[in-house]
């Protein structure tokens, strides 16, 4: 999924194909021909690079307003700018944002899926059943570590059931 969110600005982009000299001129597999014929032009090969961490930028953001949001949720818009000042102060978010890898997307939705299991564990209805599925999917989609929103989302039932109250 974070593959795909990254390259869309690929689409807008007019990417030749090599040609058939390239292909020709190519060593060994047509994977080589592609990869010649994109970092020819370097002044292009730099547009793409810049294009897709754009695209990754924008999600180190949207993981940035999760913790904030949940955090204001939880304990006041106080801890919320807190929250919000570590998520953005952190050297591996800053690191992370600026590449085109899937750790921030992974970051996103694993926050969004225990955000939305939580609130599924508070109160059940269509809408929470719907955007922790949503979560869920999206982290599973993202990157194959997301598998470990299982036992903590089995950590977090257990507390529940344990506690007997909100844990808010």
């Amino acid at each position: 999924l974070a593959e795909k969110w990254v390259t869309l600005p690929l689409l807008a982009m007019k990417i030749e194909q090599p040609t058939e000299e390239e292909y020709r001129h190519a060593e060994t597999t047509l994977h080589d021909a592609h990869c010649f014929s994109l970092f020819l032009n370097e002044q292009r090969m730099f547009t793409m690079l810049r294009a897709t961490r754009a695209m990754n930028t924008l999600l180190g953001v949207a993981l940035a307003l999760v913790v904030f949001f949940w955090s204001r949720r939880l304990h006041g818009a106080g801890a919320g700018l807190i929250s919000l000042a570590f998520c953005c102060l952190c050297p591996v978010v800053i690191a992370n944002s600026g590449l085109a890898t899937t750790d921030i997307a992974a970051a996103l939705f694993f926050s969004l899926a225990v955000w939305s299991f939580w609130t599924l564990l508070h109160r059940i209805s269509a809408w929470t059943v719907l955007g922790c599925g949503v979560a869920v999917g999206g982290l599973m989609a993202t990157k194959l570590s997301g598998v470990l929103i299982v036992p903590m989302a089995v950590l977090m039932l257990a507390a529940k059931l344990v506690l007997r109250h909100p844990v808010a």
